[in-house]
């Protein structure tokens, strides 16, 4: 009978999950300059339903936490909703964060 402290060996991980694992001290960097950075975009705005814009990405951030996501999948969240408050996102969101963060905001 496999325990579960077996089954969370890296080596029996998923390939996507090993490498999220691997980056998630970069990963968990990312998430923290993504919402500094979405901090003063998005504190004085609403969203159509009402909802502050910081207070929905703090809650889609934990949601993915929550599931398991990575925390870079957590920082994308917090530059999709803040693209929407930028003049040219892809640039400013590519200057700050590389090319693979501004292709999400680029396709959302």
């Amino acid at each position: 009978m496999k325990t579960l402290a077996a089954l969370a060996r890296p080596q029996d991980a998923a390939p996507i999950v090993a490498l999220a694992d691997d980056a998630d001290s970069d990963g968990q960097l990312a998430l923290t300059r993504a919402r500094a950075f979405a901090e003063p975009l998005l504190a004085d705005h609403a969203l159509d339903t009402g909802e502050n814009a910081l207070a929905h990405a703090d809650g889609v951030a934990q949601v993915l936490s929550s599931i398991g996501a990575a925390p870079a999948m957590q920082a994308a969240a917090y530059l999709v909703y803040a693209a929407d408050w930028l003049q040219r996102p892809e640039e400013v969101v590519s200057k700050a964060f590389g090319p693979s963060y501004a292709s999400l905001v680029e396709l959302t």
